[in-house]
């Protein structure tokens, strides 16, 4: 079981934009540079930290209007932003962009979004609207119950994770090709099935005979997938469920072996980024490892979502 650490609560500015004081439902987490990117399930707008110190958060609205406050109406109205990641400078965006995705677990959650970057990792532009829902009707017809929960980019590829029921059932990640995606995005906004590649499913394992679902994913620079995962008693992509524990992982690069590791948290974790690989010698052997960075759903408006860390060996 791996040890973590508390960073900070997610506590937020109070802004024009979003009067929320604190983050509660992390579900994704990208980080450029200092700044660090956090999607919430239940806003239309993004969170924005300083990694390099505590202060608050500062909202970033990503889509217009505004969401009910009763909880069951906020539910059916919101965009359900699940997942974030950082695209790679091309000819369409010369610093990369971040690629917001919802996930299509309703037919009306498909509301997705790229933000511009500037050369120090700072949006630089308005939200760009993207329409998945073209490509999320031709993935249910691919995967057991379309939920995703984490995207993240792999050389050439755009790797969605969808999240399984608490069978076990429906964990797969998704390969998605990045240029033509790219392209789809830039040119029409509409992402379609021309960009699909492949799916392929996992079991995870179960923590109180709960199975494991994906919640999020992030790429190595030699290939493999660090991903987390979330033990909840629902086998509902639209209802949530008490949480039973939490995970760590990884996937080959050949998306062939999975290994688990159980977090010593009974929060649900929602989000997960790697630091840099650090190398040290211990023993006369040459050791390998990185510092995650996670994030926490609370799954309720009364509570405040944490950053966590703990340190794997690769």
């Amino acid at each position: 079981m791996l040890e973590i650490k508390k960073v900070r609560d997610l506590n937020m500015e109070r802004s024009a934009d979003e009067s929320a004081a604190f983050v509660s439902a992390a579900s994704g987490i990208a980080v450029v540079g200092s700044h660090v990117y956090i999607v919430a399930d239940d806003r239309l707008c993004l969170a924005s930290f300083n990694l390099a110190d505590k202060t608050p958060g500062i909202w970033v609205r990503v889509f217009p209007g505004s969401l009910p406050s009763e909880h069951k109406a906020r539910k059916k109205k919101k965009p359900d932003l699940e997942a974030i990641c950082v695209l790679p400078p091309s000819k369409f965006a010369k610093h990369g962009a971040l690629l917001v995705v919802p996930s299509g677990s309703k037919e009306w959650r498909f509301n997705a979004c790229l933000l511009p970057l500037d050369q120090s990792g700072k949006i630089a532009g308005e939200p760009l609207p993207l329409d998945f829902s073209n490509l999320f009707a031709h993935l249910r017809s691919k995967v057991n119950k379309l939920n995703i929960e984490g995207v993240c980019v792999s050389q050439e590829k755009l790797l969605l994770a969808n999240r399984g029921a608490s069978t076990g059932d429906g964990n797969a990640i998704i390969s998605l090709d990045l240029f033509k995606f790219l392209f789809q995005a830039y040119d029409t906004h509409q992402i379609g099935s021309q960009c699909y590649l492949a799916a392929n499913e996992f079991q995870l394992g179960k923590v109180k005979k709960v199975a494991l679902g994906f919640t999020d994913l992030c790429a190595l620079p030699d290939g493999r997938l660090v991903f987390t995962a979330a033990a909840e008693c629902t086998d509902d992509a639209y209802e949530d469920g008490a949480c039973a524990g939490s995970a760590v992982g990884f996937i080959d690069s050949q998306f062939k072996s999975v290994t688990v590791s159980l977090l010593d948290t009974s929060q649900k974790v929602e989000g997960v980024y790697a630091n840099p690989v650090r190398v040290a010698q211990k023993n006369g052997q040459r050791i390998e490892t990185t510092e995650l960075i996670l994030v926490t759903d609370a799954d309720s408006e009364a509570l405040i979502a944490s950053m966590l860390s703990t340190e794997i060996v690769l």
